[in-house]
């Protein structure tokens, strides 16, 4: 039993999903990568398992609003800025584990984040013994997060620890987002929450 909804309160209030054994099996074969054999490997920099759960949380965001996951997010191509394309808002989504309490813009990327081609961030939370559930933790719009984060010093105040200069907002400050067994519902929750925020 997974004990990550039970020392998170917060998951039990938030909208989860099931992930599918063979949408996790591509996401573990991409982040392992070819002669990868064990999570602490870097590849690029990142470490296999936070580029497992980021991938994730990608496919979690399709699931979520009802499209079919491209091959296209199991490639190394770059994604141009954005995950996920959902009622002509181009959504960025970053997956993380569920305990981890704040979205994040990594520090390596604060130089590029207002050239990058986004509307929204979304944060996907991950658990599950087998990192086969997802939470979605919410929304926010890239303007917003700029505007509310706070800047990471590198001490040990933030869970988990984060590098100095990560920006972070702790994901109880997102735009929830409803939760509806109709795709279309949750589409048209994601207009009406930005729309009423621009």
């Amino acid at each position: 039993m997974d004990m990550t909804q039970f020392c998170c309160p917060r998951i039990r209030k938030l909208p989860r999903l099931q992930l599918p054994c063979d949408l996790r099996a591509r996401a573990l074969t991409f982040a392992l990568g070819p002669g990868i054999n064990n999570r602490f490997t870097m590849r690029g920099g990142i470490r296999a398992t936070e580029l497992l759960i980021g991938k994730l949380g990608e496919i979690a965001a399709y699931l979520w609003f009802g499209q079919r996951v491209p091959d296209q997010i199991f490639s190394n191509k770059p994604d141009g800025g954005w995950d996920i394309e959902v009622a002509g808002f181009l959504i960025d989504v970053k997956g993380s584990h569920a305990e981890h309490l704040n979205l994040i813009w990594p520090a390596s990327k604060v130089d590029d984040y207002r050239g990058r081609r986004f509307d929204l961030l979304m944060s996907v939370s991950i658990f599950g013994k087998a990192r086969d559930l997802a939470c979605i933790d919410g929304v926010i719009s890239k303007a917003m997060f700029e505007q509310r984060k706070s800047i990471a010093t590198g001490d040990c105040n933030t869970r988990p620890r984060l590098d100095r200069g990560t920006w972070y907002l702790d994901k109880d400050s997102l735009q929830r987002l409803a939760e509806n067994r109709l795709h279309q519902h949750r589409i048209d929750d994601l207009k009406r929450k930005c729309e009423s925020r621009s």
